[in-house]
């Protein structure tokens, strides 16, 4: 019995082994994004419309921070951003905005951060949002515009509070 037992637990263990290094392998085939040097163009070019403007499981993500009035869309800081998944769903809760509506927007004079998530197959989304102005939250999976809700603007400043402090004092 304790022979048996024996030969299980290390089948068991190299069964695990075995498995390991392929997990481990395989979370670090996906590259960390690198956020460009400039601002990227806004709006994004949507190819197929997803209808939310994050996806779903996105295995890694950074925030990149761009400055839009001394230097315009120079990169101001980027920060990795711990919680993936959590982040895309917060951003997916954001408030879907009319496609048919005026906005009167005040000057946007803030920085601008661009989010870049990448999923497991390799594809890449872009989510910007303005600090000031109008506010809007855009995607490169929809044509769709959001904006922030409460909620959700709490977890994106603590993001964006990493890489440039309160706005204003750097």
């Amino acid at each position: 019995m304790r022979k048996r037992f024996g030969q299980l637990a290390i089948s068991l263990l190299g069964a695990l082994a075995l498995l390991v290094p392929a997990t481990a392998g395989h979370a670090t085939s996906i590259a960390k994004p690198n956020c460009p040097k400039v601002l990227p163009a806004l709006p994004f070019k949507v190819g197929h419309d997803y209808g939310h403007p994050a996806p779903r499981k996105p295995l890694v993500a950074v925030l990149c921070v761009y400055n839009t009035v001394n230097t315009p869309q120079a990169l101001l800081g980027r920060q990795d951003i711990s919680n993936p998944v959590g982040f895309a769903r917060a951003l997916n809760a954001s408030q879907l905005l009319p496609k048919v509506q005026n906005f009167a927007c005040t000057m946007d004079i803030g920085p601008t951060s661009v989010v870049i998530l990448r999923e497991i197959n390799g594809r890449t989304t872009y989510i910007s949002h303005e600090e000031y102005g109008c506010g809007f939250l855009r995607s490169s999976l929809t044509s769709n515009k959001y904006r922030l809700t409460d909620a959700n603007r709490a977890l994106w400043e603590k993001y964006q509070l990493r890489v440039i402090g309160p706005v204003g004092t750097k």
